[in-house]
């Protein structure tokens, strides 16, 4: 695992199935101590271990340029409609060839702020047991923040993650119904993320996100690795 600053990129397109692979793994480790994990909430841990894991074996991983996040950060729509996150689909995994600014969340790194290398999401809905899998009636989208550093924060131990690039250091739910914007960098260091997905999904519904070899964003049959190529710089 690697542990370095600074903002140049970190990896190279042909290595984010290798990066997948990895971090499915690192969920399966996870998984395989459930059965020893009591008490209340366990049951709705286990099933959002299997929702993401499941997710990011699905995922066509998608590798991003720090040119392109900026491109699509900044056709971010204000506010966003209710289909803007929807567009993403029900499941993905993003690797950024440079981190998407620094997060606290999970207190994860020496400082407690760790470099965003990564996003994996799925959709779930909200019923009287808790959070579950949704596809077809989804309330939210979960995502779970991806870096190369530790979490500080988890439950696990640090072995779960010992051959895995990057590791889960939290998650986050945004909802799929009605308007709203993304928050100001200044009050929330996860705007970054949230400004970035409300933007591929409103390029994705546009029509403005073009990819490596002119493959489509949501082709449930097709995981293999993609790149967003270019990104159409008309104000979305």
């Amino acid at each position: 695992m690697t542990h370095n600053g600074g903002d140049t990129e970190r990896w190279a397109p042909r290595e984010t199935e290798r990066i997948r692979d990895e971090l499915a793994g690192g969920y399966r480790r996870i998984q395989q101590v459930m059965p020893q994990v009591r008490g209340p909430g366990a049951g709705q841990v286990d099933a959002m271990l299997a929702a993401v894991r499941a997710a990011v074996v699905g995922a066509a991983p998608t590798w991003l340029s720090g040119d392109v996040t900026v491109a699509i950060r900044a056709g971010a729509p204000r506010p966003a409609a209710p289909g803007d996150l929807a567009a993403l689909g029900p499941r993905g995994l993003l690797i950024f060839g440079a981190p998407l600014g620094e997060t606290t969340l999970g207190r994860a790194g020496p400082l407690g702020c760790a470099p965003v290398n990564g996003l994996a999401w799925w959709t779930a809905a909200i019923d009287g047991d808790g959070i579950h899998a949704n596809d077809v009636e989804p309330d939210l989208l979960i995502v779970h923040v991806l870096s190369e550093y530790l979490c500080a924060d988890s439950p696990w131990s640090p072995a779960v993650w010992s051959e895995s690039t990057v590791t889960d250091i939290g998650m986050f739910p945004l909802p799929l119904g009605g308007e709203f914007c993304a928050p100001s960098p200044e009050v929330d260091d996860l705007a970054p993320v949230i400004e970035l997905l409300l933007g591929i999904g409103r390029g994705v519904a546009d029509g403005r996100l073009a990819f490596e070899g002119g493959r489509p964003w949501c082709d449930p049959g097709d995981s293999s690795p993609r790149i967003i190529d270019t990104v159409i710089s008309d104000p979305f």
